[in-house]
């Protein structure tokens, strides 16, 4: 189970939103691949009813294959775990991300199609659960965050969590992906150096702010302040 008060909240309030979904829990494994296997099993079973799988991975950066195969990889992963950063790499586009004990992955699997496009359901939860906190949330870009996207989850401007979406077609049949980030606590600052130096050492120009992001606890403190 998780290892903070607040993440333990934070994942009944998913619970009581999710409703009639399927619930799955893993704070122990952190398997980035298990998304994608569970889906190609509720494709190929005609398994309509959506499940929530809510997990965390220990202290490690999640990259993608694109810059998985750039010349200086290897190198900068390695500079990367000596700072205690290992880097994974997962199936899915985009840039790298932090994770650790308080990132709480949030990856909704449902066939495919469903109304309102491929964020809108796990949007709903996240900016419902945020509103059950006593935070308002909204989503967009966020300039100067790291994996910087339109569906980006925000407090006060600033990048809570991350989205993405992946949908996959089997034998003519469709199942759908959509998975956040959500930085629940910790030291953003941290995650932020962590992500930006890695990806200076592959040679990309980036310039990552501490300041284009937050996480809840943080944003319950300003609140209480």
């Amino acid at each position: 189970m998780p290892d903070t008060p607040l993440l333990e909240r934070v994942v009944r309030e998913l619970t009581w939103l999710a409703g009639g979904t399927m619930l799955l829990l893993d704070f122990t494994s952190g398997d980035i691949d298990a998304d994608l296997t569970l889906l190609e099993q509720m494709i190929a079973a005609h398994d309509e009813t959506p499940r929530l799988r809510l997990w965390t991975r220990p202290q490690s950066l999640v990259t993608s294959p694109r810059l998985a195969r750039m010349d200086g990889f290897a190198a900068a992963a390695a500079q990367s775990d000596a700072r205690g950063w290992p880097v994974v790499v997962r199936p899915s586009a985009g840039l790298t991300v932090a994770h650790h004990g308080s990132v709480l992955n949030i990856s909704r699997l449902s066939l495919a199609p469903e109304s309102g496009g491929p964020y809108e359901a796990l949007l709903v939860l996240l900016e419902g659960t945020c509103a059950r906190l006593g935070l308002t949330a909204n989503h967009g870009a966020v300039p100067g965050a790291y994996c910087d996207g339109a569906h980006n989850l925000r407090i006060g401007g600033r990048k809570v969590a991350g989205l993405s979406a992946r949908l996959i077609t089997r034998q003519g049949r469709r199942g759908l992906l959509a998975h956040a980030c959500l930085t629940v606590a910790g030291e953003v600052a941290r995650d932020v150096a962590a992500v930006r130096d890695f990806e200076r050492a592959l040679g990309l120009p980036v310039d990552y702010s501490a300041a284009a992001h937050c996480s809840l606890e943080s944003c319950l403190s300003n609140c209480e302040a």
